[in-house]
């Protein structure tokens, strides 16, 4: 990946914490995998080890996307007597 791209995702990681990768396999023939980063050496170990040419590589910040606003479903689990417990450290 070109360097300026490379930065742009390390200060993601820096500044909000995690990123969404999808890549893409271009011999794969199939969905992409997903991943989620939360540490820029591991994300270009990554890259080095598990992608190929002609791969293609989508990267989106976690945390823009993933807010209370933009939730499927939310809930708690319930205790071992069926209780959901009110309040906590979330």
């Amino acid at each position: 990946m070109a360097p300026e791209k490379l930065a742009t995702i390390r200060k993601v990681l820096e500044n909000k914490g995690c990123i969404i990768v999808e890549h893409w396999l271009y011999r794969g023939a199939s969905a992409p995998e997903r991943m989620i980063f939360d540490d820029f050496q591991k994300f270009q170990e990554y890259l080095r080890t598990r992608t190929h040419g002609g791969d293609a590589i989508d990267v989106w910040s976690m945390h823009d996307f993933c807010t209370p606003q933009n939730r499927v479903a939310e809930g708690k689990v319930p205790d071992l007597d069926g209780c959901v417990p009110t309040g906590g450290p979330y």
